[in-house]
């Protein structure tokens, strides 16, 4: 059973990705972003499949994958943030995460590292954002109605994926040495369910879109 979640969770990303391209023209733009993101993840996934098959290292694509994610999230959530100073901060932080990113490979984990800082600041940073915009739509009177749209799903995806991962990211290193190999496949095991669940509820996004549209490509 925990080999069916791995393998249905190293693919799940194909679902969500091919509903997006159907619905890309009509989309908004969060969705247009999303499905970039779920784009650039299947490539992701499908290269690092391709050089494990072939016995080369894939760890150097765990330092260039969540600058494009991190970057595309601030795109989707840019919009949704009321105030100027707000969609700036993102884009600010969006520009500090390269930087970060850039000077923990070249000094402290090179490429065939995991890039347990990297990802950990990542699901820092997108937790944070998550919460925010949370509470924005909390106090904002229309908030009821946001569960019909898909960046309330979007964001449910992000803050149900990221602060559940964000511990097990930042030690993982440390885990797979002193633990043992048993107990850091369970942990794995963990996080392919979670990816597959934010990868159904990003599917439930694009849905959620395509059905406010009523895009007679999918009718």
């Amino acid at each position: 059973m925990k080999e069916v979640v791995k393998t249905i969770a190293s693919y799940a990303s194909f679902l969500p990705f091919i509903l997006g391209l159907l619905l890309f023209q009509r989309a908004e733009k969060s969705i247009r972003y999303l499905t970039v993101l779920l784009g650039i993840a299947c490539i992701t996934e499908l290269t690092s499949k391709a050089l494990a098959i072939r016995g080369i290292s894939n760890l150097f694509l765990f330092h260039i994958y969540p600058v494009a994610e991190f970057f595309l999230f601030t795109l989707i959530y840019r919009p949704h943030f009321r105030t100027a100073r707000a969609r700036n901060t993102l884009s600010g932080t969006a520009i500090g995460f390269l930087i970060f990113t850039l000077v923990n490979t070249v000094f402290f984990q090179p490429l065939h590292e995991f890039n347990t800082y990297g990802r950990s600041l990542e699901s820092l940073l997108l937790s944070v954002i998550s919460v925010t915009y949370l509470m924005t739509e909390i106090n904002n009177m229309e908030s009821v109605t946001k569960r019909e749209q898909p960046m309330f799903w979007i964001n449910t995806a992000v803050l149900m994926y990221f602060p559940l991962n964000l511990v097990f990211f930042f030690m993982s290193n440390f885990l797979w040495t002193h633990f043992s190999r048993e107990f850091n496949n369970f942990l794995w095991d963990i996080h392919a369910l979670l990816s597959l669940i934010q990868y159904l509820i990003f599917t439930i996004a694009i849905y959620t879109n395509w059905k406010s549209r009523k895009s007679p490509v999918l009718s």
